[in-house]
């Protein structure tokens, strides 16, 4: 994938795995894409932590879990 930096206008190239390209694909398309000139769908932090808690009852995981604990989870 290519892309330029926005500030100084040089190309750059992006390598992405053949998973990530397949989402990018699905995506690609959309009507939604069009309208809002972003790459892939954007949820609010409210979807977002709605998701993980219907994910921990899922998995039975019994632990308030929200975006933030997640992504600090995430990164250590």
């Amino acid at each position: 994938m290519f892309t330029k930096r926005i500030k100084t206008d040089e190309k750059l190239k992006i390598p992405l795995l053949p998973r990530a390209k397949e989402i990018i694909k699905k995506y690609e398309d959309s009507a939604e894409r069009r309208i809002t000139k972003v790459l892939l769908p954007v949820y609010s932090n409210q979807k977002v932590n709605y998701y993980l808690k219907e994910i921990c009852k899922a998995c039975k995981i019994n632990k308030k879990v929200t975006f933030h604990t997640a992504r600090h989870t995430f990164a250590t």
